[in-house]
């Protein structure tokens, strides 16, 4: 609830009644005071309306305008026309659709003092229904605890692994590198080079047999 004034909640206990929109904090106070309620419900927002309806439903003393947008929010019936027109709500409804001179005038008759005691013990009886059914479902169950508990000795098992491996890497010596590896080694059976050698005097043979070919046909 958003207070107006430091003593918003005496004045809201000395007054007749409470002029609002359908907020849940200042509406649930009004009606456990015994304060009759009447809601004007801002258009298109949701929560409010939700709100509205909530109320209308289940408390006496709370109403609304009859106008043709809240007639339809609450599918009712309008009997008659002009300002006695009446509206009937679908059953279901502990609320009433008024004009604001018409919820004003029924005030000093009603009761509401049985209704804000029923609230109040509900209230009251709030902070011992979060503990016992809340905190409950909050809470991890013994199953869950052991599961975390096994998960973490996985994890430290891990992690104290990969520290030792860790150590043991840095004290090993290292190895060093003396550039033999990165030399090309020469390749004895070259297959290229064994041709070439095998066909080097033949080829020589060949011209010096040509050579003389020719000279014994100048002659």
């Amino acid at each position: 609830m958003r207070v107006t004034s430091k003593d918003f909640a005496e004045q809201l206990a000395r007054s007749r009644g409470l002029i609002a929109s359908p907020s849940r904090g200042v509406v649930t106070q009004a009606v456990a005071l015994g304060k009759p309620v009447y809601l004007f419900c801002p258009k298109g927002h949701i929560e409010q309306e939700y709100n509205l309806r909530f109320y209308m439903q289940r408390f006496v003393g709370i109403a609304s305008p009859k106008g043709r947008r809240y007639r339809r929010y609450f599918s009712a019936k309008r009997h008659g026309r002009g300002r006695n027109a009446t509206v009937t709500l679908p059953d279901g409804y502990s609320g009433k659709l008024q004009t604001l001179l018409e919820w004003e005038a029924s005030l000093s008759g009603l009761d509401l003092a049985e209704q804000a005691s029923t609230l109040r013990d509900w209230l009251g009886k709030t902070d011992e229904r979060i503990r016992s059914r809340l905190i409950p479902l909050l809470s991890p169950t013994a199953e869950e605890l052991a599961a975390e508990a096994a998960e973490a000795a996985l994890e430290a098992d891990e992690e104290a692994r990969e520290r030792a491996e860790a150590a043991a890497e840095a004290a090993s010596p290292e190895v060093e590198d003396d550039g033999d590896g990165d030399e090309e080694e020469e390749d004895d059976d070259d297959p290229e080079e064994d041709s070439e050698q095998a066909s080097g005097p033949d080829e020589a043979g060949e011209g010096a047999d040509g050579g003389s070919s020719a000279s014994a046909a100048n002659q």
